[in-house]
């Protein structure tokens, strides 16, 4: 058997924009990991240990213990 000629791929405007946009994209990324970073150091201790951690956030609500939305009401209420 013979293989078949194929034919190179299209090479036409779509490909330029395709690479925009993935330039585009790239530079997004690092600028949001730029400003995680910076948000890291910002808010971080230093432990006794010398390693550098930032603190959770506190809850503000229950709801995490409670299974039940914000505002809803106190556990008593809750359907079993």
């Amino acid at each position: 058997m013979r293989p078949t000629k194929r034919s190179p791929p299209p090479v036409g405007a779509g490909s330029g924009i395709k690479a925009a946009q993935d330039v585009v994209a790239a530079f997004l990324l690092a600028a949001a990991s730029i400003r995680k970073i910076r948000t890291f150091i910002n808010n971080a201790i230093e432990d006794p240990g010398g390693v550098l951690y930032v603190p959770r956030k506190q809850r503000k609500g229950d709801h995490a213990r409670t299974g039940l939305p914000p505002g809803i009401g106190p556990p008593e209420t809750a359907a079993a």
